[in-house]
């Protein structure tokens, strides 16, 4: 059976109910038991654990769920189940402001306001649907804004701003630097006073573009200040390598100045905050910079704390080719490298004095320019309104208007679809709601746009199972199939649940969590996947050069996939390197000025288009003698 609409059945008084929740659907209320159940001793244990498939679109698979009756009287079930599809996302622009001066940035105070930072050095409040007509915050003389990247760009409240009525701004000054400054509302909860300031930290900057701009607090109460590379082109200093400067960095402090250090890179600015102990970087007064979380960033235009897991997700406007998306976990301990200038995604872009491979963190999701040219930065969803939308990362891109959805997936990984339709240039920020609802502003006409998802309604009962009702006896078990339909799927990662509930006293439910993951065929290693030629060039130094050649399942070679592989010297030591497949579906890696003898070169993973696929058929290993 396959049903799209919950179903009521009425039982005897002993029975179980296996009921099916998936994210974004609408919920099922459980059955009482009957007074009867206290006489009856059953022990249910349902397997597996989990159903967890991976699927093409348009396929079917079948797969069993035992229930198993451990206890001693007989047990009587009921399948009901609803289904939608929670990764399709189909998302409508709703306005709901206009007449906004360039407006760069959104936060919230923990109220029903959105405020809104102009990029002139205003801050407005939308309330109720209207902007008032006087400004939250007026600093425009102090803030220069002459540059395309520069202004007042960031905003956030204390966590205790309804008690202390503190928030904090990030802003290029008349100099171009950037400024960290506090600022107090005053007695009218819609007027802040401009002469409050307190200037934490500066931050020189070497060009007008690649400021940064953004602040958000952690769930651990501290500040976080993400800094671009400092501009220019191609990061040509080095800065964001550099752990002496703040620059191509994420800074962390304390602004509550409970503990830790003394500011290290304060700048011209008051110190008016102390660095957290734990700051992975911290080595007292001079060298590094103590106030140091995260370094390698290019321009991280718009990052976020998820509300609920506390993991930071970044993205990070890329130089020529490529747009990326970082994510850190909450559990992370800080010190994460993300490659800038060594990588621009997964991509080498100046490798000169870098490490090796593995020192680096790489997105979770990437995209070229050939789908826009400067990514923007959202929020996960974690409002009420629109459940589908719940747990998806939504993000943009300010060229195209192409928006893209991002899910944790039950492999510990993220999954990420790109949206239908596009909405054009100048989609520069995201705000979110205290109620976790989630904006969009647009700089080039003024406009504010609430996101409204349009898929409620239209259900795609995607899992099915073989029986209505049963009985499983004392002591036996029940095989109850369950069909994963992917027809009329996009590829993506859907979730729910099987809830069991019993009339078993000490186990009254089971929860089976489901997953199917909708992705393209698996791309495999061709059998003769690997070439290996060792030659001597001028000078006598060596050369060991492979060419790794990807082939689909059908044996057609496949273009633009990343493929990751590891060397081993004939000294012991290992070497990292990436490498995209040509037209041809080639990819070309080499080790050069090493010594004779044995080189092995591995393939360990192959990504296309953000999905990782199977390496492990054919040949993934070869090794050869270079004399």
């Amino acid at each position: 059976m396959k049903l799209l609409s919950t179903r009521t059945f009425v039982l005897g008084t002993v029975f179980a109910v296996i009921m099916l929740f998936l994210a974004g659907g609408p919920g099922m209320a459980g059955v009482a038991r009957g007074a009867g159940d206290a006489l009856q001793t059953p022990t249910i244990q349902v397997s597996p654990p989990s159903l967890d498939v991976t699927q093409a679109p348009d396929t079917v698979s079948v797969h069993s769920l035992t229930i198993e009756n451990l206890g001693s009287a007989d047990l009587e079930w009921v399948i009901a189940e609803q289904s939608t599809s929670p990764s399709a996302l189909d998302i409508t622009l709703v306005e709901v402001a206009t007449g906004l001066d360039e407006p760069v940035n959104m936060a919230n105070a923990g109220d029903s306001r959105l405020f809104i930072v102009e990029k002139d050095g205003t801050i407005a409040i939308l309330d109720a649907g209207a902007v008032l007509p006087t400004p939250f915050l007026d600093i425009n003389a102090r803030v220069g804004s002459s540059g395309s990247e520069q202004g007042l760009l960031g905003l956030a409240f204390h966590p205790d701003y309804a008690s202390n009525g503190y928030f904090f701004v990030n802003y290029t000054d008349n100099s171009g630097d950037t400024v960290i400054s506090r600022f107090s509302v005053t007695a009218n909860p819609n007027v802040a006073d401009p002469n409050s300031e307190v200037v934490l930290l500066t931050v020189d900057q070497t060009a007008t573009n690649h400021n940064g701009g953004d602040l958000a607090f952690g769930l651990d109460g501290y500040l976080y200040i993400p800094l671009g590379d400092g501009g220019g082109s191609g990061d040509t200093l080095n800065n964001a390598q550099n752990e002496t400067l703040l620059l191509g960095k994420i800074a962390r402090i304390d602004v509550d100045s409970s503990g830790g250090s003394a500011p290290d890179c304060v700048g011209s600015g008051s110190g008016n905050y102390t660095v957290p102990a734990s700051n992975p970087f911290v080595d007292g007064a001079g060298n590094t910079c103590d106030e140091i979380w995260n370094i390698g960033v290019r321009n991280p235009w718009r990052f976020t704390f998820d509300s609920v897991t506390g993991d930071m997700i970044i993205a990070d406007v890329g130089q020529s080719a490529w747009e990326e998306i970082n994510v850190q976990l909450a559990s992370s301990l800080g010190g994460e490298n993300y490659g800038w200038r060594c990588y621009e995604g997964n991509h080498a872009y100046n490798t000169s004095g870098c490490g090796p491979i593995g020192d680096y963190e790489f997105p979770v999701f990437e995209y070229s320019h050939a789908l826009g040219c400067s990514v923007t930065g959202g929020h996960l969803y974690r409002g009420t309104l629109e459940p589908p939308m719940i747990g998806h990362y939504l993000f943009t891109d300010y060229c195209t208007g192409n928006f893209w959805s991002m899910t944790a997936n039950s492999l510990g990984g993220w999954t990420t679809t790109q949206l239908p339709g596009s909405y054009g240039f100048g989609l520069v920020t995201f705000g979110q709601g205290a109620d976790g609802e989630l904006y969009v502003a647009n700089i080039s006409n003024g406009k504010i746009f609430h996101i409204v998802e349009n898929t409620a309604a239209d259900q795609i009962a995607w899992v099915s199972v073989s029986a209505e009702t049963g009985t499983t006896p004392a002591a036996g078990t029940s095989v109850v199939d369950v069909t994963f339909d992917s027809t009329g799927l996009v590829e993506g990662t859907y979730t729910g649940i099987l809830r069991v509930h019993s009339n078993d006293p000490a186990t009254p439910l089971v929860e089976v969590p489901l997953t199917l993951t909708v992705g393209a065929e698996d791309i495999r290693m061709a059998s003769s996947g690997i070439l290996m030629r060792g030659r001597v060039v001028g000078g006598g130094s060596t050369i060991a050069r492979a060419l790794v050649i990807v082939r689909d399942e059908t044996g057609a070679r496949v273009s633009g996939a990343d493929v990751h592989v590891t060397w081993t010297k004939p000294d012991g030591s290992t070497e990292n390197q990436i490498a995209a497949t040509s037209a041809t579906g080639r990819a070309v890696f080499q080790t050069s000025n090493a010594a004779q003898g044995t080189y092995t070169i591995e393939v360990t993973d192959i990504v296309k288009d953000g999905y990782w696929f199977d390496s492990t058929i054919g040949t993934t290993m070869q090794s050869l003698d270079v004399p």
